[in-house]
C-alpha cells in the first residue's frame, strides 16, 4: 500500500470535509457561535415593533438571557414580545463594568413550560461601568 503526502492546504480540505460529515456535529448554522449563561435581569419594553399599535408606556419585567453572541441575544420571559418591538437589557459583566443595551426583538415562541423564548438582535448600546446610566430618550421614541 503507498501513501500520498499531502500538502497544507489539502490536509485543512480533508480535515473540513471530515468535520462537515460528523453525525455529532451541531446543525448550527448562525453567523456567530452563541454563548449559553443564565443571567437573570430586569427588561425593560421601550418601543412596540407594530406600528398600527398606539404608543405604549414602558413596561418593566424579569427575564433571563439565556445565550449571548456578537449580534445578539437570547432571553427567557413570562410574557411574549411582538417581532420589532424594542427592549433595553443592563447587561454586567464578571470583570466589571458593563452596558445598557437596546436590542430589536427578531423571534419570539411558546416553549413548553409556557415560557417565551425571545431573539433579540442588537441595535445599541452605552457603556455603563458603573450600572447607573439612563436610557437615552431617543431610545424611547
Amino acid at each position: 500500500m503507498s501513501t500520498v503526502e499531502l500538502n497544507q492546504q489539502e490536509r485543512q480540505q480533508l480535515l473540513d470535509v471530515l468535520r462537515d460529515m460528523d453525525a455529532t456535529k451541531s446543525t448550527e448554522r448562525r453567523r456567530d457561535k452563541r454563548r449559553d449563561v443564565v443571567v437573570n435581569l430586569v427588561v425593560r419594553k421601550v418601543k412596540s415593533g407594530n406600528v398600527r399599535k398606539a404608543a405604549e408606556p414602558v413596561s418593566v419585567f424579569p427575564g433571563t438571557v439565556v445565550n449571548v453572541a456578537a449580534r445578539g441575544v437570547g432571553l427567557k420571559l413570562a410574557q411574549a414580545l411582538d417581532t420589532g418591538d424594542k427592549i433595553v437589557l443592563p447587561l454586567r459583566f464578571r470583570e466589571g463594568g458593563g452596558w445598557l443595551v437596546l436590542c430589536q426583538v427578531r423571534t419570539c415562541s411558546r416553549q413548553s413550560d409556557g415560557s417565551f423564548r425571545i431573539g433579540a438582535k442588537f441595535v445599541e448600546r452605552l457603556e455603563d461601568p458603573e450600572g447607573i446610566a439612563k436610557v437615552p430618550v431617543d431610545w424611547l421614541l
